[in-house]
């Protein structure tokens, strides 16, 4: 079964290019780059409060650039050859809760 973009997520170009007989194995979910002038990937959300910023209140417009949620992520496909598991595991996301740690097992009591 070919993998299959996940949804809503819009689709880069591949980090590296695929190599004769190559296909796509996975697909890498890239957050997107923050910080001053790098507002180029903001969602229609983050463009509004853009706008709203540089009129109302423009030494503050590019917070937005800043700020990741206003931002689109993107997700690139990964190439390998046919039957390769994926070099990269699925992405966790930000809100994901840590894996529980393994089950340690109970050291026997000292008597001093």
């Amino acid at each position: 079964a070919t993998p299959q973009p996940h949804p809503d997520i819009r689709v880069g170009a591949p980090l590296v290019p695929p190599v004769a007989g190559q296909v796509i194995v996975s697909y890498q979910i890239i957050d997107p780059e923050v910080g001053c002038c790098k507002c180029n990937d903001l969602t229609t959300t983050g463009w509004i409060l853009f706008i709203i910023g540089c009129l109302f209140l423009w030494p503050m417009a590019v917070v937005i650039c800043f700020m990741p949620n206003c931002k689109e992520k993107k997700q690139v496909p990964v190439y390998g050859y046919p039957g390769e598991a994926p070099p990269t595991a699925q992405p966790v996301y930000a809100g994901a809760p840590p894996p529980a740690p393994p089950a340690a097992e109970a050291a026997p009591e000292s008597k001093v």
